[in-house]
């Protein structure tokens, strides 16, 4: 069925109409949160981080905005994107277990893209020493004594295959 649009003095089909209504809705669905973020003053920041020495892409890297719940994980590219990020001056933390972490300075333009390129050195991470304690079956505190020991890596010949005898010290 036909339908003569009055204001232009146009035939339009009913379907091809709800086509175009949709067509209009889809278009202002895609541009619209685009001219939003504009006008609310954030933008985005992409990047990559890499390791330092043989610039691999570090994959699962923790990337943040300090201060912000803003913040993404690398993906094994080391590629990451950060979407709604306030415009101005931002820093951008990245962090990795076995690598330092590090900060970049980086300026946001609302509804633009800033780009930030990480190099992480890799970070030797030392642990404490652990203390552990133990009394065999049950006993007052006062009436066992504590004893304190301490076992050095270096002094072990071969890894223990039971707990109980390291602790012990029947190695």
């Amino acid at each position: 069925m036909r339908q003569r649009c009055r204001s232009i003095g146009l035939r339009v089909n009913k379907t091809a109409g709800a086509f175009a209504w949709v067509g209009a809705m889809l278009l202002a669905s895609t541009v619209l949160p685009a001219v939003a973020r504009a006008q609310t003053g954030t933008g985005t920041i992409t990047g990559t981080v890499r390791n330092t020495l043989p610039g691999v892409p570090l994959a699962n890297a923790q990337i943040s905005i300090p201060g912000t719940t803003l913040g993404a994980i690398t993906n094994a590219n080391g590629a990451f994107t950060l979407t709604a990020v306030p415009a101005g001056t931002q820093v951008v933390r990245a962090r990795l277990i076995g690598y330092q972490p590090t900060e970049r300075t980086v300026s946001v333009t609302a509804g633009a893209t800033a780009t930030v390129a990480f190099a992480l050195p890799v970070s030797a991470i030392a642990l404490d020493e652990i203390v552990v304690t133990g009394t065999g079956g049950s006993a007052r505190k006062r009436e066992v004594g504590n004893s304190i020991g301490q076992v050095k890596v270096s002094d072990v010949p071969e890894v223990p295959t039971n707990l109980s005898q390291m602790l012990s010290g029947r190695v």
